[in-house]
């Protein structure tokens, strides 16, 4: 199976969630290039194309509320949800 981009990202962001640096590398822009073409040139420019946030509940998931009624009160929901 070959190594996507997409999959190289996934394991960026899932390291940034380990080592709880998350907050900082994922609270920044998403940055990308524009391509003009201006007769038989191109110009390059380097762009803001989105905007994301990350907040420390981002580093946990829910449980469900059938995990928690099941638990009898062994399991609190994450903060945040």
């Amino acid at each position: 199976m070959p190594l996507t981009w997409e999959a190289i990202q996934a394991n960026a962001v899932a390291f940034s969630k380990r080592w709880k640096d998350a907050a900082t590398v994922l609270n920044q822009p998403v940055r990308g290039v524009r391509v003009s073409k201006n007769g038989d040139a191109f110009s390059y420019q380097v762009a803001d194309v989105a905007s994301r946030t990350f907040q420390e509940r981002n580093y946990y998931w829910p449980f469900s509320r059938a995990e928690i009624t099941n638990s009898n009160g062994a399991l609190i929901q994450n903060d945040g949800y």
